[in-house]
């Protein structure tokens, strides 16, 4: 092969080289993906309705909210109430959380769940500031948590009084107090008053003197 066919080549090569760069300088780059699209209000309402736990089963019978527990779920709904009400359709979400709320408020309430009843009143009012809806659930609630929860500990028949005491423990929601009493029938005390004991020291009745309430409390075996 001659030295000029040789360099022919390489000229040739460089060529083909230069244009293929020049063709792939000239390609546009490939486009940026696209951005998924907000959320709905409705996906935005079931994450929040997912954090505060709305749709979860009932607490059990007479289960007490733990008052840490209570300032977060306040604290919580604030912070989705100061997030979602710049957008319509995070006002929206809002209103779909409001009612999910006060539909569960309402089951709480049949269930006597009080102190969930009293926090569920509090966040109803952060969702609905001039509203009076659950204004009866509230004062129920408070009423209801103002009544001392009492737990019989035992009888003591005194021969000299021929009276037979009764020891019980208290402990009162709203302010979360104990005491320990020894009471005899007809006595007041943490506005209860004892009516009766029933039975063979089965138990006692009481009367909750803010409503009139009568009550059973029995001794565990």
């Amino acid at each position: 092969m001659h030295a000029n066919d040789i360099q022919r080549g390489f000229s040739l090569i460089a060529v083909l080289a230069m244009a293929f760069v020049a063709a792939g300088c000239g390609e546009k780059p490939p486009p940026e993906p696209e951005a998924p699209p907000p959320p709905t209000p409705e996906e935005i309402a079931a994450g929040i309705v997912g954090e505060l736990q709305l749709n979860g089963p009932l607490p059990a019978p007479g289960s007490r909210y733990p008052r840490g527990a209570s300032q977060q779920f306040i604290a919580t709904i604030r912070t989705a109430k100061s997030q979602n009400s710049i957008s319509e359709d995070g006002k929206r979400a809002l209103a779909i959380v409001s009612q999910e709320l006060d539909r569960r408020l309402r089951a709480l309430e049949k269930a006597e769940l009080w102190e969930h009843v009293l926090t569920y009143c509090d966040a109803h009012v952060v969702f609905n500031p001039t509203s009076k809806k659950f204004d009866r659930a509230h004062d129920r609630a408070v009423v209801e948590l103002r009544k001392p929860k009492v737990t019989l500990q035992g009888f003591y028949f005194d021969g000299k009084s021929n009276q037979t005491a009764v020891f019980m423990d208290f402990y009162i929601p709203t302010t979360q107090a104990s005491y320990s009493e020894k009471v005899r029938v007809g006595e007041e005390f943490h506005g209860l008053k004892l009516i009766e004991i029933v039975g063979d020291n089965q138990g006692i009745n009481l009367e909750y003197l803010e409503t009139g309430e009568a009550f059973t409390v029995l001794m565990k075996r």
